[in-house]
């Protein structure tokens, strides 16, 4: 599998998670969407989450991180959180091996107002989570919220 753009793999998982939003949805309240809306949708949480995430790279001095790959025969997984004043928290993980190559992104939107630390250690845990699901088990996990990093350092 070759590489793929991080924006893709965003829109999927915003895709993704709207299928699975507006399953519930239909099969708990009855309520069914047009698969055009659902997309519709999903790429308004894209516009959103990418906005916010961009305005808050801005805000930060400009740094220039370049991914190190995991050892071989071992799995990178790449964590983060966002916490969205009024409207919940999202987190995700893309998991990718020795090669760069994609092999499981999970994404979840929480309904929940939790502080960015807690997040970023949700984010961790349902990565964890997910990755295991998917028959990982040499696995590096990477955050960027030092004190996630921290709390499980040092629990």
């Amino acid at each position: 599998m070759e590489k793929v753009d991080d924006e893709i793999l965003g829109k999927l998982g915003m895709v993704l998670r709207s299928i699975w939003y507006e399953r519930n949805n239909q099969l708990f309240n009855n309520k069914k969407a047009e698969e055009c809306e659902i997309v519709g949708r999903a790429m308004e949480l894209w516009k959103e989450f990418n906005s916010h995430h961009t305005k808050q790279l801005r805000s930060e001095e400009e740094k220039t991180h370049n991914w190190e790959p995991p050892p071989v025969g071992w799995i990178k997984m790449n964590v983060d959180a966002a916490v969205l004043k009024g409207k919940g928290t999202g987190f995700g993980a893309v998991a990718r091996n020795e090669n760069g190559n994609f092999v499981v992104m999970v994404v979840r939107r929480e309904w929940n107002q939790w502080s960015p630390e807690l997040a970023e250690l949700k984010a961790i845990e349902f990565g964890i989570r997910m990755a295991g699901r998917s028959g990982i088990n040499q696995m590096v996990v990477e955050t960027d919220c030092q004190t996630a990093f921290l709390a499980l350092e040092n629990p």
